[in-house]
């Protein structure tokens, strides 16, 4: 079977083509758009199972500039408060049976400072992950009093980590607050999870094993190779690789241009 066009809801006709690529969450593409009655049984079955990356809760502030954040040494891409060894086995494990184990002694946070390096007013980034969907895309669509008061308690309990190990006096210089939670992803990215690196990288779907970027619909093509730049690059070479006939990357599964 072949895909012949695309209705984006609104448009008045479809848009036509001969071939079509979807790098949206698997899920969403092939249950979703597709429909499971136009894919074979064993198809189906390896869709189901794959995992997908975990969402994230985020939190952006935005500081007053009475606060020096040059103290807090902080110039770091990257900079991690955590509970230490074992924290990231629990709380994945907890992320994968549909459970959250973020508390006062389980936390991995990351904090970035991005105003340190652009300069301007002064910026945080509060990134906690694996943060599962649970009951917040359910929540943000029947109970939105309940998800504004989960979010703005979770944001508080983090924003208090930050401050205890971090920079200390911060929420008195907080003026804006603005927060991601697995509801933001999925509402955005339009993976029904909030997954934020699309499919997990798990030895059980990498490279042979993963979901084909070649799917059952002929002319549908679907770039899944890792999460990260390098990842997203491949997955767009081996679309164009065989879009022209493997004259592209000559078949390699790595970039080695014609």
């Amino acid at each position: 079977k072949n895909a012949s066009a695309v209705k984006v809801a609104g448009d008045e006709g479809p848009i036509r083509a001969d071939r079509f690529v979807s790098t949206l969450d698997p899920n969403l593409t092939m249950h979703n758009l597709i429909g499971d009655k136009n894919l074979p049984d064993a198809y189906i079955e390896k869709l189901n199972a794959t995992v997908m990356s975990s969402s994230s809760f985020n939190i952006a502030l935005g500081l007053d500039d009475k606060i020096d954040l040059t103290k807090a040494d902080l110039d770091y891409p990257y900079n991690v408060i955590s509970t230490g060894a074992g924290t990231t086995d629990r709380l994945f494990d907890a992320f994968l049976n549909g459970k959250n184990a973020f508390s006062e002694d389980c936390f991995h946070l990351g904090v970035v400072c991005p105003s340190l390096t652009t300069k301007g007013r002064n910026t945080i980034t509060i990134r906690a992950v694996p943060f599962g969907p649970e009951k917040w895309l359910e929540w943000r669509k029947n109970d939105i009093k309940r998800y504004k008061s989960e979010k703005m308690q979770w944001a508080g309990f983090f924003i208090s980590l930050v401050e205890k190990y971090m920079i200390p006096d911060l929420k008195n210089h907080i003026v804006v607050t603005d927060v991601a939670t697995p509801a933001t992803y999925a509402r955005y990215s339009g993976s029904p999870t909030g997954s934020i690196y699309d499919m997990a990288s798990l030895v059980t779907q990498f490279g042979p094993k993963r979901l084909g970027l070649q799917t059952p619909i002929a002319n549908l093509l679907q770039p899944k190779f890792a999460h990260g730049l390098y990842g997203s690059m491949m997955g767009g070479v081996q679309v164009v690789d065989i879009m022209l006939d493997r004259k592209f990357n000559g078949g390699n599964s790595l970039f080695n241009p014609q």
